[in-house]
């Protein structure tokens, strides 16, 4: 309700000319990147990106995990993988519980995988990775992503989205 009325920009303005007043040398943000640039910032982080056809990344090993939606009750272990994943990396950031909790409504159609097989109850099953993805412009993109950094995990997970592109139509 209240984008596109001016109040980001006027944001943006008092936080620069408070900085400024206040002898800040530097100011990192970390948003939305085709916003920003216009009062100065430029990304400077890492981003990387994955891409496979859907023939290809069907061939992934599924592995013997549950598959089902993600809670909100999964936060409190996804964040502990997402920590745990970026302290191993340089320029990550650790993002406190409220930003997790903010993201939540976003993430209505994302997906957890657990041990204990397909057919084991995923109530207090562990979960070992969590994604959101969605079909923009006739492609399965995965938006966020928490996983252990263990090859069967990983498999597991691009065979888990491969299958929701396939079931969506799309590549």
């Amino acid at each position: 309700d209240c984008r596109l009325r001016g109040l980001g920009r006027q944001l943006m303005e008092h936080s620069l000319d408070y900085m400024t007043d206040q002898g800040y040398d530097v100011s990192l943000l970390f948003g939305i990147t085709d916003y920003y640039h216009k009062f100065g910032y430029r990304p400077a982080g890492c981003e990387s990106s994955v891409t496979m056809t859907v023939p290809d990344a069907l061939h992934a090993e599924p592995g013997g995990f549950a598959v089902g939606a993600f809670r909100r009750a999964d936060l409190p272990a996804a964040v502990r993988l997402h920590v745990r994943t970026d302290a191993a990396l340089p320029m990550t950031f650790v993002r406190p519980k409220v930003y997790w909790e903010h993201l939540f409504p976003r993430f209505k159609a994302a997906r957890t995988l657990r041990e204990g097989g397909r057919t084991a109850s995923v109530l207090g099953a562990k979960l070992v990775a969590a994604w959101h993805g969605e079909v923009a412009d006739g492609v399965y993109v995965v938006r966020q992503v928490v996983t252990q950094p263990k090859a069967q995990v990983m498999s597991s997970l691009v065979a888990q989205c491969a299958r929701a592109a396939k079931r969506a139509g799309a590549e």
